[in-house]
């Protein structure tokens, strides 16, 4: 994808993932584009055969800590107390 293509990604993404409303206010269409000539590059890939791919899997069991999530609004505010410095002679 060139840049522009990427940032209309991440933009598209960035506004799903925040939650917003969007309405489309005025349909959009591509452009008219004419393409003559070229050609498909020849690529010569040297890859391992899949055959001779091994993969061992092994079951593992692990501790993972538990986690409380709480709401903000029910949250009880936390108390911090702070000593000032003594000053160093």
């Amino acid at each position: 994808m060139h840049g522009r293509a990427w940032l209309g990604v991440l933009v598209g993404g960035a506004v799903l993932a925040g939650g917003c409303s969007v309405e489309e206010e005025r349909q959009g269409e591509l452009p008219e584009v004419e393409v003559e000539g070229g050609r498909l590059p020849k690529i010569d890939v040297d890859a391992i055969d899949p055959s001779r791919i091994e993969v061992e899997m092994e079951e593992r069991t692990i501790t993972v800590p538990d986690i409380e999530i709480r709401d903000r609004a029910e949250a009880e505010p936390e108390t911090v107390r702070v000593q000032p410095r003594q000053k160093q002679r």
